[in-house]
């Protein structure tokens, strides 16, 4: 995978587009056939039925389906060829091969069982050529808490939202507030992510800090400094969002090389009467430097995550294909962004998260 950007420079204005190689257009096109072989049980060992699970592709969901009376579900699916990693994603119940009323039953199954139980939203399997079968447990765990609150720099209140790496079947919980109680698993590494309009913060927690529960006290969310502007137009953006299964309101977070600044901007988000997609960053005032430019939300999923980790190993990422700018002071950047391959080559580096889960 490879893309590269188109650069011109007009007075202080600087037009970039992303340019796709053909190859990478050409191997997107060839899959292979994988079957994941998967036991879920609570944290007493008990099997977990109808616990419903989507093995992810790059490109989409690969196959979806509930675990049976004894814990277990196989799912096959055809994969693109060049896909290093897969992940399987664990769902409250809305999936789009049962019929309302049995996603209202595996709904309601799934909110109680997720008070009670803790699981990871989203496992990572790195793929290897010459294997086509692979095999996985998912394990819920004693849960515990995170408490925060997003605070200024002077300490008052500051509305924002937060998620933990633990699977959610109530939405409500990450409503925006300022302070949030999070669930995490007992005795594992786990992620905390807060961010405010103006800016985003990843917290890790190691299996020690897990142990029970923690008080992350305030986390300071200063105002960002603006030097110039960023312009972007956004392509594929219904493809992207099909791949997705619509989970996230898309927009762009910018993310700073060390994996330290993570800015998320303002965008226009439209649809239109043949239900097409358009999203637009316009004027967007941000900080000046080097960024990373993620399609994302207001909260950064599992993809996204995956460009932190790789960041954090030390990944050479020069051709990941990751859509990359530089914005100097006083200069208006211009982009137009394939989000579909962007999307792609963000969800190669999962494969970094697999040593973020297990360290």
């Amino acid at each position: 995978m490879r893309a590269h950007f188109q650069v011109r420079v007009v007075g202080a204005i600087i037009v970039a587009e992303l340019l796709l190689s053909s190859t990478y257009t050409a191997r997107a096109q060839a899959t292979r056939e994988i079957t994941v072989s998967i036991t879920a049980h609570d944290h007493t060992g008990v099997p977990l039925a109808n616990l419903p699970i989507v093995l992810e592709a790059s490109t989409g969901p690969a196959a979806m389906g509930k675990t049976s009376g004894d814990g277990t579900l196989v799912l096959s699916g055809a994969v693109p060829q060049d896909d290093l990693a897969v992940g399987l994603s664990i769902s409250g119940g809305d999936l789009p091969i049962y019929s309302q009323n049995e996603r209202d039953t595996l709904l309601g199954i799934n909110i109680i069982r997720f008070l009670n139980h803790c699981f990871e939203a989203n496992r990572t399997i790195v793929l290897t050529t010459e294997i086509s079968e692979y095999a996985v447990q998912i394990g819920g765990t004693e849960c515990v808490t995170a408490s925060l609150s997003l605070v200024n720099e002077t300490g008052g209140p500051v509305v924002g939202a937060a998620c933990s790496s633990v699977a959610e079947a109530d939405e409500s919980r990450m409503l925006p507030a300022s302070s949030f109680s999070l669930r995490l698993s007992r005795g594992q590494p786990g992620i905390v992510y807060a961010s405010t309009e103006a800016r985003g913060v990843l917290v890790r927690l190691t299996a020690n800090q897990t142990q029970a529960s923690i008080e992350l006290g305030p986390l300071a969310f200063g105002p960002r400094t603006n030097e110039g502007t960023l312009n972007i137009t956004a392509t594929r953006l219904t493809e992207m969002l099909a791949a997705q299964r619509n989970l996230y309101f898309p927009g762009f977070m910018l993310v700073s090389p060390d994996g330290q600044g993570l800015y998320p901007t303002t965008r226009l988000f439209t649809r239109n009467a043949a239900g097409e997609y358009a999203l637009e960053v316009v004027g967007a005032p941000v900080p000046a430097g080097t960024f990373y430019v993620v399609p994302t939300g207001y909260m950064a999923p599992p993809w996204a995550r995956g460009l932190l980790d790789a960041i954090a190993a030390g990944a050479d990422l020069t051709n990941s294909g990751v859509p990359r700018v530089t914005i100097e002071p006083g200069q208006s950047v211009t982009m137009n962004i394939d989000v579909m391959a962007a999307y792609r080559a963000l969800f190669q580096l999962r494969r970094y998260s697999v040593q973020a889960q297990n360290p």
